[in-house]
């Protein structure tokens, strides 16, 4: 007998740029070792952000903007400062990605939107996301960087 084949849910990690130890943190934590994780930024020199060029800026974005294309999944991580945040959740919306909020206070009224599940911590969103390892999200298409 073959063993079943799983899916690995590809998930971008949103937040305040402050929180990128936490995206750190998840990534090398074995309870979280099933999913993929499709951002980058958390993994790169955030703090010598301020000292980036615009053009260095828009190149940063749209990698962002395409590694959330490429996911099933946008796990955003509550916190007060969502500013970039949010841009990266208008973004996953309007390629109807499912977002998942851990910890975002109920009166942002875009976590009301039908692509949008809204749990109260990271357990309950890992725990929610787990659920996609046998169940492939509606969205799941062929990857944004790949060739036909």
């Amino acid at each position: 007998m073959t063993e079943p084949v799983l899916h690995r849910p590809r998930v971008y990690g949103a937040s305040a740029s402050r929180l990128h130890s936490v995206w750190r943190h998840l990534a090398k934590n074995s309870d979280w070792a099933f999913v993929e994780w499709t951002s980058t930024w958390p993994f790169e020199d955030v703090d010598k952000q301020e000292e980036l060029s615009p053009a260095e800026f828009g190149a940063l974005w749209a990698k962002n903007l395409l590694q959330i294309r490429d996911s099933d999944f946008l796990l955003v991580l509550g916190s007060e400062d969502l500013r970039g945040a949010l841009v990266e959740v208008g973004c996953a919306l309007t390629e109807r990605v499912r977002v998942v909020t851990a910890g975002v206070h109920r009166a942002h009224s875009w976590a009301y939107h039908p692509l949008v599940t809204r749990c109260g911590n990271l357990d309950y969103a890992r725990n929610h996301l787990y659920k996609y390892i046998t169940m492939v999200p509606k969205r799941s298409k062929a990857s944004a960087t790949d060739t036909q």
